[in-house]
């Protein structure tokens, strides 16, 4: 369907006219979180077409191929830190590659925002406050394995 039939219906998610609560709501999620799987911005996108258009429109991440329900940049950082450099791994039986550290940091991500959520922090606009997250002090954080304590132990 076309740009110019969806005006003549009154929806138009290219531009901010629409008069749709979920259009406005969806504009708003795409323009501040990130896909959860790769960090990537999000996309508003048409799906499927089908005689009733508006609800066939849904937050597309164009670097994964996939819908995506997004999160905020904040926890997305937080979560790649903890898989990336707490080396967390739900997935051991499946071999290393770039798809496994993404399901990976999707749970993660899926495991914080849920967190924030229950402890009131995060409403489905955003964050109530505003965070200050310090990416220097996130590097500072590092795990040292009983192996190597005990290593240094014994010289």
């Amino acid at each position: 369907m076309s740009n110019q039939t969806l005006a003549s219906v009154d929806i138009n998610f290219r531009e901010q006219k629409e008069q749709s609560v979920r259009l406005q709501e969806l504009r708003q999620r795409a323009a501040r979180c990130r896909c959860r799987y790769c960090g990537n911005p999000l996309t508003l996108r048409k799906i499927t077409y089908a005689a009733y258009d508006e609800a066939k429109i849904e937050l597309y991440c164009e670097h994964c191929d996939r819908i995506e329900s997004g999160v905020e940049p904040e926890i997305y950082k937080i979560a790649a830190y903890y898989v990336d450099e707490m080396k967390y791994d739900h997935y051991p039986n499946l071999d290393n590659s770039v798809r496994k550290r993404r399901m990976n940091i999707a749970l993660v991500c899926d495991i914080l925002s849920w967190g924030f959520k229950n402890s009131g922090l995060l409403a489905k606009d955003g964050f109530n406050v505003p965070l200050q997250l310090d990416e220097d002090l996130m590097g500072e954080a590092f795990t040292i394995s009983d192996s190597y304590l005990n290593s240094l132990d014994k010289e």
